[in-house]
């Protein structure tokens, strides 16, 4: 088991896709992306859910993270995590996900997982941010230019504040750094 995390834009979905990897869908309250609007549920990288309430856990289940940013909220079941090879988490989750997996008895599990924090430049990012952005519209028009330049750089703003802790937390953790 591999927990990955890096900034928006830093290539972690690239990377897991690559490297043919499977990686947890997590439940998420956020709307969609307009390119994840066209794609199968089996495409897509989260279970998009209106509520966290309506999940049912089962009995010797827990949650191993759930955590509400940017104004939705995240999260993944242990049965989720046990049965795949990468989970996406922010690195506030870290801990938290750590914490959970000791907390209900599942340190040989805790001990075999890996921690990898992937870093790219900030004008990469934004590309990549605005890029994926645009993909899913046909006939571009200055307007989805600006509009997707504005969602980039609100995310990057709002990823300054969530990851100020990243460099102490891939050391904490001792968490294999790779710059993409």
């Amino acid at each position: 088991m591999v927990l990955v995390f890096g900034r928006a834009g830093s290539g972690k979905d690239y990377l897991t896709q690559h490297f043919g990897l499977e990686k947890v869908k997590s439940y998420t309250t956020r709307p969609m992306r307009p390119e994840e609007l066209t794609r199968k549920p089996e495409e897509l990288s989260h279970i998009f859910v209106d509520s966290f309430d309506k999940i049912k856990v089962k009995a010797k289940d827990f949650w191993v993270a759930r955590k509400e940013h940017y104004n939705a909220e995240y999260g993944a079941l242990f049965s989720q995590v046990e049965a795949a090879g990468v989970y996406v988490i922010d690195p506030l989750g870290v801990e938290m996900f750590f914490n959970n997996l000791i907390n209900n008895k599942k340190k040989d599990f805790a001990n075999q997982i890996r921690i990898v924090n992937i870093r790219s430049p900030f004008w990469r990012r934004f590309y990549r941010m605005v890029t994926r952005d645009l993909r899913s519209i046909e006939n571009k028009k200055t307007k989805d230019y600006i509009d997707a330049f504005k969602r980039a750089y609100e995310r990057i703003k709002l990823d300054r504040e969530l990851f100020k802790s990243e460099k102490e937390i891939a050391k904490e953790f001792n968490a294999t750094v790779i710059f993409n």
